[in-house]
């Protein structure tokens, strides 16, 4: 772990993935307001984490948008709990398909 910028990782994500987006698609992100971008942890592992689950997401949307929003909880003075959460128009998975998927 090492301190790092979120807003820095986060613009390498899409500098990397930008290539790989359609014409048609735009790819965003979404930090909360109140989100601190000042943090301590494994910063290349979380980039990884973010780069396999957009580009998840982009191979699969063809139009539309794809957008990461990350939001933060405060577990003490010292430290937050982040969520990201990917969004996208592609096409999805069938229902049927949806209920093998965590098995």
């Amino acid at each position: 772990s090492r301190a790092f910028d979120l807003r820095r990782t986060l613009a390498v994500c899409m500098e990397v993935l930008g290539p790989k987006v359609n014409d048609d698609t735009q790819l965003t992100y979404l930090l909360e307001p109140a989100l601190p971008t000042a943090l301590v942890a494994d910063d290349s592992r979380l980039r990884q984490i973010l780069i396999n689950l957009l580009a998840n997401a982009i191979k699969f949307t063809w139009s539309g948008e794809v957008t990461l929003t990350v939001t933060h909880r405060r577990i003490d003075e010292t430290r937050v709990e982040l969520q990201f959460a990917v969004r996208d128009s592609g096409i999805g998975i069938a229902p049927d398909a949806l209920a093998e998927l965590f098995k």
